[in-house]
């Protein structure tokens, strides 16, 4: 079973990142054009809320965070065969795994980065279409 800070920080993220996440976008798309306030409160969710949140959580969980180590041990345990292995097979043993956990996976998040900026640019062009928003 997975470590309970894991099981913790996949529940904020889920209710206090993605469904919000996907209330916004919700509100904002079928609102239509009776009101620009959706629109502008996507983009400033987007901008103040799930880009920083994102950003803390990947970077500050696996390297200062009280529960790192509990975490970085169970994805190098093969006992535990966390994502089919593919963690623990970049190291050659398990120390060095646990080490390196936090360098394999900030480096991660820059894609997802990068599609929540394309996201935000998209809101951000689709609040600036609506004339209450000018």
């Amino acid at each position: 079973s997975y470590p309970t800070a894991f099981i913790n920080w996949m529940r904020f993220y889920l209710y206090l990142v993605v469904v919000p996440s996907i209330c916004c976008f919700l509100y904002a798309i079928l609102n239509g054009n009776k009101s620009g306030s959706p629109r502008l409160l996507l983009v400033r969710f987007l901008v103040l809320w799930k880009i920083p949140v994102y950003i803390l959580m990947y970077s500050l969980f696996f390297t200062i965070s009280p529960w790192a180590q509990e975490v970085d041990e169970f994805m190098c345990d093969p006992k535990n065969d966390f994502e089919h292995g593919k963690v623990y097979k970049m190291f050659p043993d398990y120390q060095t795994c646990v080490a390196g956990v936090p360098k394999v996976m900030v480096p991660s998040m820059i894609p997802r980065l990068i599609i929540y900026l394309y996201s935000v640019k998209g809101a951000w062009e689709y609040m600036r279409c609506h004339p209450d928003n000018d």
